[in-house]
């Protein structure tokens, strides 16, 4: 509902105050985690080849399955390029990395608690926001079967209220949020093939990462409901 939305909004983001000031350094890298970066940069081609050298599986997959991901990263490129000034200014902080409804205890319509943090690591506090927001305004499996406008702008403005009533987004973060939500699964997308090609070992499960993950999950923002889910962010946050 969007009361559960403000207030978990309002939660996500006491979540991020209390993170200020934790210092631990960022994770070795690794096939689970949800890290925002490699696309929030201005030469996107030289970031991917110095993140492909740290993860020899996701390269092997590569390989395997005659992937180019030179050509396919040109999906991210015109959100990276008005991202990438903006997010560098901003202090890094440790994020939950699935601020997912089924990832808080509840009571009534309000969260109490939170758990698994196990895609934790070091962002920016926006990224959570971004997260939120790809976790419950569109309806992905809806999506992926063809539904195209399967997405909630109603429960997209809920959950920022309730967010920005506790942790108000300076002008920069207004600005590259929208564009940080279209590319907000495509770097985790390809950082999940090394934990299925260590793990399942199925090119399937790998697959899955890189078709819908990555490209899927982009692609959208590109069309019609997805262009008109970040204008209506742009228009709320003015």
């Amino acid at each position: 509902t969007l009361d559960e939305a403000r207030k978990l909004g309002a939660f996500v983001a006491a979540m991020n105050r209390v993170s200020v000031g934790f210092d631990e350094a960022a994770l070795k890298a690794n096939g689970m985690t949800n890290r925002f970066g490699l696309f929030a940069q201005h030469d996107v081609d030289a970031a991917l080849k110095a993140w492909l050298a740290q993860r020899p599986a996701v390269t092997a997959y590569l390989t395997m399955s005659g992937r180019d991901l030179t050509r396919d990263a040109q999906v991210v490129q015109p959100y990276a390029s008005r991202i990438a000034s903006r997010y560098s200014a901003l202090p890094s902080s440790w994020t939950h990395g699935d601020p997912h409804i089924s990832n808080f205890l509840w009571s009534g319509t309000g969260p109490t608690a939170v758990f698994d943090f196990g895609l934790s690591d070091r962002n920016t506090a926006l990224f959570d926001l971004a997260m939120l927001l790809e976790r419950h305004s569109i309806q992905w499996l809806d999506v992926m079967d063809g539904h195209e406008e399967a997405y909630r702008p109603d429960v997209t403005k809920a959950l920022i209220e309730g967010y920005c009533s506790v942790r108000p987004l300076s002008d920069d973060e207004k600005a590259i949020l929208p564009d940080m939500l279209a590319i907000s699964q495509a770097e985790a997308g390809l950082n999940w093939i090394g934990y299925y090609m260590n793990g399942t070992h199925r090119l399937s499960d790998a697959d899955w990462c890189y078709d819908t993950c990555f490209l899927g999950h982009t692609r959208w923002f590109s069309t019609n409901p997805g262009r008109a889910l970040l204008d209506s962010i742009r228009e709320y946050l003015v």
